[in-house]
């Protein structure tokens, strides 16, 4: 739920705009790690390159996120 800390594995339930921003960083940065843990199991080189290409995106994501609201902490 908005407002609440997300915990590994939990799925985001709500249109990322209705979760404060805190937690739309967390999320993105726990997406990602799950996608290198996952880039990390891959057989397939391609399938790897792509997992870490994408777990890449989404720490930028969250670290644009924070940028523009950097009185989160």
């Amino acid at each position: 739920m908005p407002g609440m800390a997300l915990q590994q594995g939990q799925p985001m339930l709500f249109e990322p705009v209705t979760w404060s921003t805190r937690d739309r960083v967390a999320y993105y940065r726990m997406d990602a790690a799950r996608l290198r843990r996952m880039a990390e199991t891959a057989d397939c080189a391609t399938a790897r390159e792509l997992l870490v290409d994408l777990a890449r995106r989404y720490r930028r994501v969250a670290n644009r996120i924070e940028k523009q609201a950097p009185l989160l902490a």
